[in-house]
């Protein structure tokens, strides 16, 4: 599509900008004249890819270069949509977890005062869910239940990623928590045919006032929701002292056989 608008002047430069956005996976800026009504038209562009679990997507910025008056509100536009694009999920629109650990490191420094929680959210069984239904309705899923976790968290009181595939994390202050519990089965319309009971489990970490390395703290409620998950009685645990022994003794257990595959025993 691009080649086809593309002025002879600018051939050379677009293929070098393709090049790099396609084959090297690169951020790529080029200015590169158009044909627009017959005309030569200076535009600048600027390409990115973004991946997301299996899939990539690509996103190119135009802006016209020969409007003048409107160029600095263009490049505000231009800004503020490669913000939106470079710290939220390209499927949920949920940020996404680098801006999430950005945003609670920042908020564990700047409000000691305040008690926060981490939960650890996961679909149970949603390979599944995948594997009888299809991709399709699995991503429906997704995007479903993202909703319903964001709409149960108020800005004012947390924050909402998808951590990977079907695995979300919420960071919340505590005194919020249970205001609007989510339950261990979620009733899901996928369309007017369709609805799908799906089943979530959940790992709890009640942060401390001087925690503030951010993927520990991740871990820990990970660690609790795989508790969660190996339970089926259970949809939700809490971290605690036990399971900090036993996760102490499973690192133990990881960094040894590390060392072993490092000496070749």
């Amino acid at each position: 599509k691009f080649s086809r608008l593309v002025a002879n002047s600018s051939y050379a430069s677009l293929q070098s900008f393709l090049s790099k956005v396609f084959l090297e996976k690169k951020e790529a800026r080029e200015n590169i004249n158009f044909m627009i009504d017959g005309k030569e038209t200076l535009f600048f562009v600027k390409g990115f890819s973004l991946s997301d679990n299996k899939r990539s997507a690509y996103y190119f910025i135009f802006i016209n270069m020969s409007y003048s008056v409107t160029m600095e509100r263009q490049i505000e536009d231009a800004k503020e949509t490669y913000n939106y694009i470079t710290t939220h999920d390209t499927m949920t629109r949920l940020i996404n977890r680098r801006e999430f650990m950005r945003i609670v490191s920042l908020e564990l420094k700047d409000k000691k005062d305040v008690n926060y929680s981490l939960i650890r959210v996961n679909i149970r069984n949603f390979k599944a869910i995948n594997s009888k239904y299809g991709y399709d309705v699995g991503d429906i899923i997704i995007k479903k239940i993202s909703d319903i976790i964001l709409n149960g968290v108020k800005k004012s009181e947390g924050y909402v990623t998808r951590i990977s595939s079907d695995n979300f994390a919420v960071f919340i202050r505590t005194d919020c928590l249970y205001k609007n519990p989510l339950g261990s089965i979620v009733t899901v319309k996928v369309s007017d045919e369709m609805v799908i009971p799906v089943s979530l489990y959940y790992g709890i970490y009640y942060i401390k006032r001087d925690e503030y390395e951010v993927a520990e703290i991740i871990d820990k409620a990970d660690f609790a929701m795989h508790m969660a998950k190996n339970e089926v009685s259970k949809s939700l645990v809490k971290y605690c002292e036990e399971l900090e022994m036993g996760r102490g003794a499973q690192l133990n257990y990881c960094e040894e056989a590390l060392k072993a595959m490092a000496n070749h025993e």
